[in-house]
């Protein structure tokens, strides 16, 4: 087909008429040969694989938006908290940040998750770094200036957010597409 998927191996709009058509082509025909039959299995078959992967997809696209969104609520309770607490307990509060927040729950789960869309993992993992360096300055510069703290919290905060937007995108662009599939099979008669 010369419709490729926006994220590997997935099921967008273009690719689910497409292969409607295809299908509707064929149950149209009165007299179907064995070859046409073969090709209507071989359509069937590339659809529901390519809606498994975009349910696949689905998941690992909402793992990175809850867990950016996590990471972000914790890194923006954490500025507000700064004039508050003391500082061995926002040095531990940023250590939590980093450990577990940024690098099991959102690096491992999140970021690791979406490998293999290549293009929006390279952008995912550039923004996830930066983010953390945002973190790792903002907890350097508690000591010096709590001001320059909260700062640099925003910086990763921003990052954060743009991971969000980019996993809210994906999976606006997934749901579309499998919206598509169902809706042109329930309307075929």
């Amino acid at each position: 087909m010369a419709i490729t998927a926006l994220v590997a191996d997935t099921l967008t709009i273009p690719l689910a008429k497409e292969i409607f058509e295809a299908v509707k082509n064929y149950l149209e025909t009165k007299r179907t040969s064995n070859k046409e039959k073969e090709e209507l299995k071989k359509n069937l078959i590339k659809l529901v694989d390519l809606s498994n992967n975009s349910a696949v997809a689905l998941n690992q696209y909402v793992t990175l938006m809850k867990r950016s969104t996590e990471a972000s609520v914790h890194c923006t309770e954490l500025s507000r908290l700064l004039d508050i607490i003391p500082q061995t307990e926002a040095k531990n509060q940023f250590a939590k940040v980093l450990d577990v927040r940024m690098q099991a729950n959102l690096l491992k789960e999140g970021v690791e998750s979406i490998h293999k869309y290549r293009d929006d993992y390279e952008k995912a993992l550039g923004l996830y770094s930066t983010a953390e360096g945002h973190i790792m300055q903002a907890m350097g510069q508690l000591a010096l200036n709590k001001n320059s703290s909260c700062t640099e919290i925003g910086y990763a905060n921003a990052r954060l957010n743009e991971l969000v937007i980019l996993a809210k995108r994906r999976i606006q662009e997934l749901l579309e597409g499998l919206q598509e599939a169902y809706k042109v099979l329930g309307n075929m008669n």
